[in-house]
């Protein structure tokens, strides 16, 4: 018995020796006595002191309370069930309060089933822990890293075919997290267009031993092509022989896609500086060093990259504006502000060109303190002369606006702000510093045409399209102007109107001229329709007279010829006769003829205003023997015209000759009826003579109906002539004619008298 305590004694001061060497703490709980054995370690450990008494109740004070303490407990009580060793890891606060992470160890020894005592180790972790958070830290910030980066970590073993691949670097490429590698599934993701390439990278790379940066495109499952860049280190073994490759993939994707952005803007600015005639610039006075881009050059006319100086670049300016640039760039040096300004540059072949400079001072920072002024300048030229000529031809506006008498105005509707030209000012005659708002402008308008110029604007607001119209104004010293409105209207983004912009021309001379021509047009026409009807008559008369003297002429000479020949001796006092008859014949139609030659040139002669009424009655005057002989009935109806301007002799005429001819050729069968009426149409009177008479045959006798000595019955008194006169003086008068007839029913004359 005292040999093994003696044995024991030796492995305790041997494993205390042990202990001191790695700095563990020992303890030994006796389960019977309840007492507790720490050595110095653990005093070491806890940071207690010697005089300290380890017991149940105050160890357990070193962990606290919650959830370390729960797991204390948790172990002891495994501890207790378990004849096994138990390990646990927690945190203590030391006696100086100092955090330490501990790893406990336990053994338990039991006595025929019963817990005799507890041997345990101690062992101070914190440092090792420390490192571990910290490593475990690192590689979240790594693959956190990764990830900003679009970057993964990876190591290629050639010899078995091995890969190591970070977390990230499977995401890039679209494959589970952790599944087995190999150079198959790596190239079976590779762009189809870019394996060739990923190829010849690898046996480059086993033949130089070097390993080249490069890119490639892969198609992940799902998602976009990728670009990848590839940046790696050979480790080679004694031999030369390569063992490991290890490197990272970054996925420069969108990298690429933003230098391809940036390069296609680089173009746009360049194609925006030649468009917008811009060339950019840079200058650091003290040094006197200039960065031009290449479009200002080309204003300029240097060659592209050529060193700038002050020297050089003021070589170009213009004699004249010395002066002016240098009292900016002084004004700037000394204020530090830059005013933009515009001043010209002789070219070396004469051209003058205008160019507009903008700049700002760079802030200098820390390191740099030299002064940097940076810009733009702009050749301006073409924008100088079209506003030279812009002005031109406003002046040249100004002077047409005058000779047409004719204003520009515009209506801005929300401010109901007017503003108009200075020769609107002048048209309407008002003082150019008139304050002008809508009630100001509608008082202006002539009382009867207020309500078309409200209802105008009423209606262009609505519409939102400005209607054309003309309105009146009465003028200082009382004469009336009319003008002549039209406008476009401007709408906003949201459909709403802005304003109207238009113009107001005077055409109070316009209209003048208007009525004056309109009817000088009238007379023309009918003057034109006259002369027509002149021709007309007179080709008709020629006509006529060719052949209604014909035949009496050619009778005369027949009769003269039998006259002369012996033979009709016997029958001279008879040929003698009918000499006589041929000649009363001939000098009918010439009488006849010679009227209507007086009807055509006397027709405007004696034009007054006559009555219908008072016509018809001397009508009826002069036929009353014929009106009591036949009871003939003469109805009429002039409440429509009663009274009409014309030639009294040509009126009373055509009363005559057509109320005559409707009692001559009455019905056998029936009392003649005539009615007469009056009627207006399209600017002219219009007096229609209806009879109920025997009627003419106009299939037959229509186009011979007006003709001189053309007859269609068999009366003694028919001579062909009435009709003839009465067409006659009604053409004269610019009128016309016409007749409208049944047989046996009667006829309907119509007169259109001019």
């Amino acid at each position: 018995m005292v040999e093994k305590q003696v044995e024991n004694s030796s492995l305790l001061e041997l494993l205390e020796y042990t202990n001191q060497l790695g700095k563990i703490g020992v303890f030994k709980f006796d389960a019977l006595t309840e007492d507790i054995y720490w050595n110095d370690i653990m005093r070491e450990i806890y940071e207690v002191d010697d005089n300290f008494t380890p017991t149940i109740q105050n160890v357990f004070c070193f962990t606290g309370a919650g959830a370390t303490n729960d797991k204390l407990e948790r172990g002891h009580l495994d501890t207790l069930k378990h004849d096994t060793p138990q390990k646990i890891e927690h945190e203590i606060t030391t006696a100086r309060g100092n955090k330490r992470i501990v790893q406990c160890t336990t053994q338990p020894t039991f006595s025929n089933g019963k817990l005799t005592n507890i041997l345990g180790t101690v062992f101070d972790i914190t440092e090792r822990k420390l490192s571990e958070r910290e490593l475990l830290q690192r590689n979240k910030q790594l693959n956190f890293a990764e990830e900003i980066a679009q970057m993964g970590y990876w190591e290629w073993k050639p010899m078995n075919d091995k890969f190591i691949w970070s977390d990230n670097l499977y995401k890039i490429f679209g494959l589970e997290v952790g599944i087995e590698m190999s150079l198959e599934l790596l190239v079976s993701r590779v762009h189809p267009d870019d394996k060739e390439h990923v190829q010849q990278v690898t046996m480059d790379l086993f033949e130089t031993k070097k390993f080249k940066k490069f890119t490639y495109r892969i198609i992940p499952p799902k998602g976009a092509i990728k670009t990848l860049e590839v940046l790696g280190q050979v480790e080679c073994d004694d031999s030369g022989n390569i063992v490991k490759l290890i490197g990272v993939t970054q996925d420069i994707t969108h990298r690429i896609a933003t230098e391809h952005e940036l390069t296609q803007k680089n173009q746009n600015l360049l194609l925006a500086e030649n468009i917008a005639k811009i060339g950019f610039w840079q200058w650091t006075p003290e040094k006197d060093e200039f960065i031009w881009s290449e479009n200002l050059y080309r204003i300029f006319e240097y060659e592209i990259g050529t060193k700038m100086s002050m020297e050089l670049f003021s070589a170009r300016f213009h004699p004249e504006d010395l002066e002016k640039i240098n009292q900016n760039v002084n004004k700037f040096m000394e204020k530090g502000v830059f005013e933009k300004y515009s001043y010209r540059i002789l070219l070396p072949n004469g051209t003058i060109k205008v160019l507009e400079v903008l700049g700002q001072y760079i802030t200098p920072n820390e390191k740099n303190k030299q002064q940097i002024l940076s810009g733009v300048i702009q050749d301006i030229t073409d924008r100088v002369d079209r506003e030279q000529e812009l002005r031109n031809k406003n002046k040249l506006l100004s002077m047409a606006s005058q000779i047409a008498k004719m204003g520009y105005w515009t209506w801005k509707i929300e401010e109901d702000k007017h503003i108009w030209s200075d020769n609107l000012y002048t048209i309407l005659e008002l003082d150019p510093n008139t304050k002008l708002n809508s009630e100001i402008v509608l008082s202006l308008v002539h009382p009867d045409d207020k309500k078309t110029c409200e209802d105008a604007m009423k209606l262009g607001i609505a519409t939102k399209k400005f209607p054309k119209f003309r309105h009146r104004r009465i003028c200082k010293n009382g004469a009336i102007k009319t003008l002549e409105l039209s406008a476009e209207v401007i709408i906003n983004e949201n459909g709403d109107i802005v304003e109207f912009i238009g113009t107001t021309l005077d055409i109070t001379d316009i209209i003048k001229n208007e009525i004056e021509l309109l009817k000088a047009n009238n007379n023309l026409k009918e003057s034109k329709i006259k002369l027509t009807a002149r021709n007309k008559q007179l080709a008709e008369f020629n006509h006529i007279t060719s052949h209604n003297l014909r035949s009496p002429v050619s009778n005369l000479n027949a009769l003269l010829s039998m006259f002369k020949d012996p033979t009709y001796e016997d029958l001279k006092e008879e040929l003698f006769q009918k000499f006589e008859i041929v000649i009363d014949h001939l000098t009918l139609t010439l009488d006849t003829l010679v009227e209507s030659l007086k009807v055509k040139h006397e027709a405007n002669k004696s034009i007054q205003k006559l009555s219908f009424d008072e016509t018809l009655n001397k009508t009826k005057e002069i036929l009353a023997a014929e009106i009591i002989q036949t009871n003939a009935i003469i109805k009429c109806n002039f409440t429509n015209v009663p009274k009409i301007v014309y030639n009294q002799i040509y009126l009373e005429s055509i009363f005559l000759n057509l109320i005559g001819n409707a009692i001559k050729y009455k019905s056998k069968d029936r009392v003649p009826e005539i009615e007469i009426e009056s009627k207006e149409a399209n600017g002219k009177v219009h007096l229609s003579f209806k009879d109920n008479g025997i009627g003419i045959d106009l299939k037959q006798h229509g186009d011979k109906l007006f003709g001189l000595n053309k007859v269609f019955h068999r009366h003694p008194d028919a001579k062909g002539i009435g009709l003839f006169l009465t067409k006659a003086q009604v053409e004269a008068m610019g009128g016309t004619i016409s007749a409208q007839s049944e047989v046996n029913v009667g006829s309907t004359f119509t007169v259109t008298l001019n």
